[in-house]
């Protein structure tokens, strides 16, 4: 399945976490690899998806708490035909700078 089919795959949100700052844990981002640091002006939340065809996908998103508009997000799922342990299908960054709102989209796959 390539990205495109796995970003409009019909998702169901099996687990949420609440908003959360801080370090994030790696088993919320398991994609990381390790812990992620994280300044305690952002605030991020991580959900378990299960898609239509028995895939499940790991959802993160970011943003900052203080007057800066910037969120990050983050979508993962096991490539098994690959054997990877988790690869990320897309990356959506949405920045503010002087009062303009740029958004950066990135789709790839960490191979």
């Amino acid at each position: 399945m390539n990205n495109r089919k796995h970003i409009y795959n019909p998702k169901t949100v099996v687990a949420c976490t609440e908003w959360k700052k801080g370090n994030i844990p790696k088993k919320n981002a398991p994609f990381f690899g390790a812990v992620f640091p994280l300044a305690d002006i952002w605030n991020w939340r991580e959900a378990v998806l299960d898609g239509e065809n028995g895939e499940s996908y790991h959802l993160l998103v970011m943003y900052r708490a203080d007057s800066k508009l910037n969120y990050k997000a983050w979508l993962s799922t096991k490539i098994i035909e690959k054997d990877y342990a988790n690869s990320i299908v897309m990356n959506l960054t949405a920045t503010t700078v002087a009062g303009i709102a740029i958004f950066f989209a990135v789709t790839n796959t960490i191979l």
